[in-house]
């Protein structure tokens, strides 16, 4: 006969969802009860998840005489109780609930080794609490008046020297309200395993990132600031040196779009693609596409790229930008969103070193480019030569057709060229862009031959050679600096 055991460690689940019925939840919720009133020891355990469906729940709540804040105040006054084998406690109450997590059900020491609370908090006072063991905690829509201060959050990280993995998601800041103890005179807390961060906040919080060093073998951190369209110089410089020195290897893959995005690896033969998890994310929670965090470029400029190998560009950088791009030694692979011209500015580079004898040579730019994607780029229109003459306007196409005839000759031809959703394409183009590039992929998109219009003004327009002929006028990409908007 088997029987069963009344200390084994138990696991229990408390979750709400919609197709949840009254007499389905009622019972759930009562046994809940019983095994929170009578084997609170033996839990191992315990996810109390009440957000899911609060509309719902209040229907059903209502109908039974009770309410939301009462049923978990009664879920958390029987976890008043030291439960000395939990490992794993997984709480998330709608926001706005006031009551704190009692301090008796962490026993001294504590085995717990996940802590997970999401809509309300605890008492932030590490004498009361053990976290020697935690291997990973999440903090997320805490209320203001749950929220820990820094220096609370700060003493109580540097009780978890095992800690994996770290998750803060902040709609308020973590003030510092001990002005007895200052931030500026806690020594660094070594979290030498914390291997995922995801910090998500405002920019007061992320002096967070100053206090704690991080294992080198760290994987993924993602940073969230709120409202702001630009990382200050001060958190860009804290930001690239805890990437650079605070995690092995090189970065090798970079992408700047609506958020910052770094890929390191210290095997400089396997290159991470732009779908694999980034190392590191950064982001605001205001940016949009075509808009980046990084405009002025103090995040970038301050990370050692060197061994960069590919590269993404989906925001609007400026001239210095591609000419700070086109030095990298080892970059290899380059996706481009539209800045067809200010990119190809810089790709010419060096290009024309024999016409100019008398002149020093230019170095050349983009000397490792092999692969090369183009996106949502206009091809068919005049592009600003700047060089003084009346010479006849030529189009963006002329350029590319040019830049990569001359890359042939230089001995520095492109492997690959993909255009994507490009305007302003013509079959003669492509077929002439095959004699210089070793394989030509080109989606169809904004095919002029059977358009049977240009779009503009132009009197003539040869489309193998790119000249055109006629009223036409310059058009390029101009950026603010400082608010990122782009004027065409």
């Amino acid at each position: 006969m088997v029987r069963r055991s009344k200390t084994a460690p138990l696991t229990i689940a408390y979750q709400r969802f919609l197709y949840h019925t009254t007499e389905f939840w009622m019972r759930s919720y009562t046994t809940l009860t019983e095994i929170l009133r009578s084997h609170i020891s033996r839990i191992k355990s315990l996810t109390l998840d009440s957000r899911h469906n609060f509309s719902y729940t209040v229907t059903i709540i209502n109908s039974t005489g009770t309410d939301t804040d009462r049923e978990s105040a009664e879920i958390l006054a029987l976890l008043n109780r030291p439960a000395p084998m939990i490992e794993r406690l997984d709480i998330r109450l709608p926001s706005g609930f006031k009551k704190y997590l009692p301090n008796k059900l962490f026993v001294m020491p504590s085995r717990l080794q996940h802590l997970i609370l999401e809509g309300y908090g605890m008492t932030w006072d590490p004498e009361l609490v053990d976290f020697r063991n935690l291997r990973s905690l999440q903090l997320c829509d805490l209320s203001k008046e749950m929220n820990p201060s820094m220096t609370q959050l700060l003493a109580i990280l540097r009780q978890t020297s095992r800690l994996e993995s770290l998750e803060l998601k902040n709609n308020h800041e973590l003030t510092n309200v001990d002005d007895s103890y200052p931030l500026q005179v806690i020594d660094p807390i070594n979290l030498g395993h914390l291997e995922q961060i995801r910090v998500s906040g405002n920019l007061s919080d992320f002096v967070l990132l100053n206090h704690i060093i991080f294992s080198k073998n760290a994987r993924f951190i993602h940073l969230c600031i709120n409202n702001i369209r630009e990382i200050p110089a001060s958190l860009a410089q804290t930001l690239a040196a805890k990437i650079d020195n605070g995690i092995e290897g090189s970065i090798l893959t970079l992408s700047l779009s609506g958020s910052i995005r770094c890929w390191k690896s210290k095997d400089t033969t396997k290159i991470p693609l732009f779908h694999d998890l980034p190392t590191i994310s950064v982001r605001s929670s205001r940016a949009g596409h075509g808009t980046c965090l990084v405009n002025t470029g103090y995040f970038w400029r301050t990370l050692r790229l060197d061994q960069l190998v590919s590269l993404e560009i989906e925001t609007f950088v400026n001239q210095d930008s591609w000419t700070f791009f086109g030095d990298l030694p080892h970059l290899q692979t380059l996706q481009v969103w539209s800045n067809e011209t200010r990119f190809l500015r810089a790709l010419n580079r060096g290009l024309d070193n024999e016409s100019k004898a008398d002149t020093p040579p230019v170095r050349l730019a983009f000397a490792a480019l092999r692969n090369l994607t183009m996106l949502e780029c206009t091809l068919n229109r005049a592009a600003n030569i700047e060089d003084g003459s009346n010479a006849p306007l030529i189009s963006v196409m002329h350029m590319v057709l040019s830049c990569f005839e001359l890359r042939k000759k230089a001995g520095v031809p492109l492997d690959s060229l993909r255009l994507a959703d490009c305007n302003g394409v013509y079959n003669a183009q492509v077929e002439r862009l095959r004699d210089f590039v070793k394989q030509v992929q080109w989606d169809g998109f904004g095919d002029m031959d059977n358009e049977n219009a240009f779009g503009h003004d132009y009197e003539d327009f040869d489309p193998a050679s790119g000249y055109l002929v006629g009223d036409a006028q310059y058009e390029d990409e101009e950026m603010d600096e400082d608010l990122g908007t782009y004027h065409a």
